[in-house]
């Protein structure tokens, strides 16, 4: 029984230590008070920038939200990628400028070597041929363009759709595909395959001009055969718009701090203060017409490995007057605090001796929460102690899932800030091993000292029952 006792004691002990690493405020640096709108049912508010120099994870898992009893309430993270913007008059449909390419890039050479840029004092293209090899090229091929690239750099809103119209044989049917770039160099898929289509009989025609467009947004779209028999020449492309269109939302921006890289030849080294979800990098080039071809890479700290963002070309050049540019990278969201910047053109030391100037886009979350219990609440932040929070924000997710637009609108009500205030100090910042991984250590100690208790008792118990055979003159089995 003694044995038994200390077990009991030891699992005492850990469910004390359980309940002590229940997520408190004064576990945090910093917090924000809001104030809730009257029988709200949840809050949204919109992250500061001051948040993320705080944040030690970059998961987010030292973010809070807590009433005024204490107690932790249901939240999430949200950022919004666009807004829908209702237009009051319908946007006039554009005819698009589009050049026909008759051989692909030669894919030993850079884009500045093979393609000739010419643009217009907006920056949208007024020409687009190859300066070299041209020699290469059939007559046959001469008549019917590989693809087409039009220009919608000029377009102040993505269109909904597209419109062709084309020389081409009567009753066929011509598969297309588009793709949308922004620096002619890197091609992402928008329409994988569509149907152009004109077809005449007895009077009747069946025709299809019109090819709709997901929301996406490229300066330049390119237009391609998907059977290589297809003899199709565009006469016109336009752009159509619907009446609501979706605009891409302002990013915040921050600038990065340069140091050189490890290694010789490694590029240079960008360190971005607190982990903020990053989905854009702007290269500012000191130069005009700069053409580089340019590797980014992003890691989580000094002790991670590199993860690839980009490879392809920047360049920023004076086209009689104006500027025509391809600096602004995008990329899926990391919360990466450094960041690479390599530049292969054989002038990688100038490079990292010029040390160019890079600013990160982000996109600041929106806090959403239930107003349970009590306000007003608590946003918490910057904790050196990890919580698996995942749970509670997959409770939200799934609740937020479950209403459509206009119901989410009317029940998640804008929140207000109240003040500033200090939690548990900037100690609460130091990285110490979190709670949840001291509890499974002590836990496996508990069962571990648990089986070696019993396998003794068992033991001991063995052992007795064989003395008290011996004393009763019976034979042990």
């Amino acid at each position: 029984m003694r044995y038994f006792g200390t077990v009991v004691v030891l699992v005492f002990i850990h469910a004390c230590l359980c309940n002590a690493s229940e997520k408190q405020a004064l576990d945090f640096a910093e917090g924000i008070v809001l104030e809730c709108p009257e029988g709200a049912t949840a809050c949204r508010y919109n992250l500061p920038d001051y948040v993320y120099d705080m944040l030690v994870y970059p998961n987010y898992a030292d973010i809070g939200m807590f009433n005024s009893d204490g107690r932790s309430v249901p939240f999430t993270l949200q950022h919004k990628e666009s807004d829908m913007v209702s237009s009051k008059e319908r946007q006039t449909p554009s005819e698009l400028a589009f050049f026909p390419i008759f051989h692909e890039k030669p894919k030993d050479q850079s884009v500045g070597s093979s393609w000739s840029i010419v643009a217009d004092s907006k920056g949208a293209l007024i020409n687009l041929g190859l300066e070299s090899r041209k020699s290469v090229v059939d007559s046959n091929e001469k008549k019917t363009p590989l693809f087409y690239i039009a220009d919608c750099s000029a377009l102040e809103h993505m269109p909904s759709r597209l419109s062709f119209l084309w020389n081409g044989p009567e009753n066929h049917v011509f598969h297309v595909g588009i793709d949308g770039s922004d620096d002619l160099e890197t091609w992402n898929t928008v329409v994988l395959s569509s149907v152009l289509a004109e077809i005449r009989r007895d009077g009747h025609m069946l025709l299809k001009r019109d090819i709709p467009l997901p929301v996406v947004r490229y300066k330049y779209l390119r237009i391609k055969r998907k059977n290589e028999t297809d003899r199709i020449l565009f006469k016109g492309i336009t752009a159509y718009f619907e009446e609501d269109y979706v605009k891409e939302a302002p990013r915040h921006w921050t600038r990065l701090n340069a140091r050189k890289g490890s290694d010789s030849g490694s590029g240079t080294v960008y360190r971005l203060e607190g982990h903020r979800p990053v989905d854009r990098l702007r290269i500012n080039f000191p130069d005009k017409n700069t053409l580089v071809n340019a590797e980014i890479s992003s890691r989580v700290s000094h002790e991670k490995t590199w993860q690839p963002l980009f490879k392809g070309v920047l360049y920023f050049l004076d086209v009689d007057g104006s500027a025509l540019e391809n600096c602004i990278v995008s990329f899926s969201v990391v919360s990466h605090t450094e960041f690479r910047l390599k530049i292969d053109d054989g002038m990688g030391e100038y490079w990292e001796k010029t040390r160019l100037d890079l600013t990160a886009g982000y996109l600041p979350h929106e806090v959403i929460f239930m107003a349970q219990g009590n306000g007003p609440y608590t946003l918490a932040y910057g904790s050196g102690k990890a919580w698996n929070g995942e749970d509670e924000k997959r409770t939200m997710n799934v609740f937020l899932r479950s209403m459509d637009d206009d119901t989410k609108k009317k029940m998640v009500k804008e929140s207000r800030f109240v003040t500033k205030k200090t939690l548990g100090g900037p100690e609460q910042l130091k990285n110490n091993m979190d709670r949840l991984t001291l509890n499974r250590m002590f836990l496996w100690i508990v069962l571990a000292t648990a089986v070696v208790l019993c396998g003794y008792m068992a033991l001991t118990l063995q052992r007795q029952m064989i003395r008290e055979k011996k004393d009763s003159g019976e034979r042990p089995s």
